[in-house]
């Protein structure tokens, strides 16, 4: 950071981060049962079901509670999610909405496709 308003920003970015994550862990404790669609957006849960698809978790259940999405989100980070680990906490649920972000933006890039010149092949 070269200025204090670099500094500022960064800071700004990494508290909205923060209180997401102690928010998400907090009602993934005390209330679990609650429907995730109030705390993820669509692209997020869309993300997230690929995830549950994957690891075979949850398999009877329908729509992801808030608990059940935490526990997906914590794995994108490396949490094992064994049977005596519990609530994920607020700092494994920040490492895991990084990549989720990510694989949010990476599916809503739209696929362009850009005009072959002379031949040469088209590139994404």
């Amino acid at each position: 950071m070269k200025s204090a308003q670099a500094l500022e920003r960064a800071l700004a970015l990494d508290m909205i981060v923060a209180s997401r994550a102690l928010l998400l862990s907090r009602l993934g404790k005390e209330h679990p049962d609650l429907p995730a669609e109030l705390f993820y957006n669509p692209q997020e849960l869309e993300v997230l079901e690929v995830k549950k698809k994957e690891t075979r978790k949850y398999p009877d259940s329908g729509k992801l509670t808030v608990f059940q999405a935490n526990i997906l989100v914590a794995m994108l980070a490396g949490f094992w999610a064994r049977a005596g680990d519990g609530h994920p906490g607020p700092r494994i649920l920040a490492e895991g909405l990084r990549p989720l972000r990510g694989m949010v933006w990476y599916k809503t890039i739209p696929t362009r496709r850009a005009k072959p010149s002379s031949g040469g092949a088209p590139y994404l």
